[in-house]
């Protein structure tokens, strides 16, 4: 169970940072250079404890996600250790060019996140169960 809750958590840290580069991502689509690059930027966001917090506080969004994964993680470390499996699992999306397709992935997540997790690679499966085992007794995330 706590790993569909970290996969539930670790989509809207996905959907969280794709609003933050929402404008690039809508010029990017039509540039698969431009797209790849958005990406690129958002995965430096969600790996860099200044800029994440700086775009923590540009959306009540964002700072739901980022209050989630501090009740859950058990300190600094295993945080910044979801918000790199996050950036991740952006990266599943890098070759894709399909903004729908990416859409519809993050929203299809959010309403059955054992799904989403079968379709992680097998490394970010393994990242997600040992998160699991660090999550805080008695925490859970609340969508």
């Amino acid at each position: 169970m706590k790993k569909f809750l970290i996969a539930f958590l670790l989509i809207s840290l996905y959907q969280t940072s794709t609003l933050a580069f929402e404008r690039a991502f809508e010029v990017a689509f039509d540039d698969n250079a431009a797209y790849e690059d958005s990406i690129n930027k958002t995965q430096e966001l969600l790996r860099d404890s200044a800029q994440r917090k700086k775009a923590v506080m540009e959306t009540s969004d964002a700072q739901k996600a980022d209050f989630q994964v501090q009740h859950l993680a058990p300190d600094s470390k295993t945080q910044n250790a979801y918000y790199d499996l996050a950036a991740d699992i952006m990266g599943n999306y890098k070759s894709t060019h399909d903004e729908n397709g990416m859409k519809q992935s993050v929203q299809d997540g959010l309403r059955n996140p054992a799904e989403f997790f079968e379709n992680l690679t097998p490394e970010q499966k393994k990242k997600i169960e040992e998160l699991a085992g660090k999550v805080n007794p008695g925490t859970q995330p609340k969508p």
